[in-house]
């Protein structure tokens, strides 16, 4: 599958997610954002979530993690809950560059 194809999936996955949360989380993104993940969709790919399972649970890409690590660091956590996400990439390593990629293009595709 080619980067564009899996990142349209990925668009599709975050959005069905944030579709799924609570008003007050929702409200809380720039409507641009779910501008960009809905104009980024792929509109064939069918994704549902499965209600008995927890986030971390679900069958979503890691591009789909990546997107909504970001979302969550720049618009949902607390001042606590960001430094200890922090803390965690760095102990991590090799996934801190990654995700540092990740979270780069991320901030670029939106502006941010």
């Amino acid at each position: 599958m080619a980067m564009n194809d899996e990142y349209s999936r990925a668009c599709t996955e975050a959005l069905t997610i944030i579709n799924n949360m609570s008003i007050k989380n929702y409200n809380k993104l720039p409507k641009e954002l779910i501008l960009s993940l809905e104009r980024n969709m792929d509109t064939k790919y069918d994704f549902s979530i499965d209600y008995s399972k927890d986030i971390n649970e679900q069958n979503i890409s890691d591009i789909t993690k990546g997107i909504l690590s970001n979302i969550y660091l720049d618009y949902w956590a607390d001042e606590k809950n960001k430094k200890q996400m922090e803390k965690g990439l760095i102990i991590e390593g090799k996934k801190e560059s990654w995700l540092k990629r990740i979270i780069q293009k991320l901030k670029k595709l939106f502006g941010r």
